[in-house]
């Protein structure tokens, strides 16, 4: 009895932790636009009455950013996220590994790069990672004091290429761009207002030399003259 008592929980915990892979992996499909809605509300219920179901999520969650594809750990990242704000276990189990975050999501490794197929996908996906440690620290720094220190950590690490110094750079090319381009207006009005004035002298030089124009006057007949048959 005591044998096909463990073999039975066992066997319940091994089908909990495929299913919750299964919801992981549906949750977190690199093909798919967005996070599988329906696959997360699903992994939320089955992991709050559990916490080896949780914590077989948190990992299933964390294989999932170190996935191939950079929309696969996009999608990892908002997954962690809707865990992060809800469940106090899953904060401590996050916190234990935030080196890891940082390397497969944020990039802060040089020797483990982002994926950036297609080109640019690693930018959106660091900033995802950035903006979301940054959500975490603004609602958590209180109670746990590395999220400053990542922060902090992650600024410095990226340095221009962290997201706050890439908007930077976009709005001073911005701004760049719009006085260029008033100042190519301004040209323009200024060569077609000197091109005006330029024809304008010109019909006034012409006009002074043609002289003035005799005026022709119609012939007027006399009230006393009738007309010829």
């Amino acid at each position: 009895m005591f044998g096909k008592g463990n073999r039975s929980t066992t066997s319940g915990r091994a089908e909990t932790a495929s299913a919750v892979e299964r919801l992981v992996r549906r949750a977190c499909d690199g093909t798919a636009p967005s996070v599988d809605e329906e696959a997360v509300k699903t992994l939320k219920r089955t992991a709050r009455g559990s916490e080896a179901a949780l914590r077989c999520a948190h990992e299933a969650i964390f294989k999932a950013m170190r996935g191939r594809s950079a929309a696969q750990r996009v999608h990892a990242v908002t997954v962690a996220n809707e865990f992060f704000i809800r469940s106090a276990a899953f904060r401590e189990l996050t916190l234990e590994r935030l080196e890891d975050f940082m390397k497969f999501a944020v990039g802060t490794d040089d020797e483990v790069l982002l994926p950036d197929e297609p080109k640019g996908e690693a930018r959106r996906l660091r900033r995802h990672a950035v903006e979301t440690l940054a959500g975490w620290e603004d609602k958590f720094k209180t109670y746990h004091r590395q999220l400053s220190l990542a922060k902090k950590f992650v600024r410095e690490r990226l340095g221009d290429e962290a997201p706050e110094a890439l908007e930077d750079q976009a709005r001073r090319e911005e701004e760049r761009r719009e006085v260029e381009n008033q100042r190519k207006v301004k040209e323009k009005w200024l060569v077609a207002r000197s091109n005006m004035k330029q024809d304008m002298l010109e019909e006034m030089l012409g006009a002074a030399k043609a002289g003035p124009q005799p005026v022709q006057m119609s012939k007027r007949r006399s009230p006393n003259s009738w007309p010829t048959a």
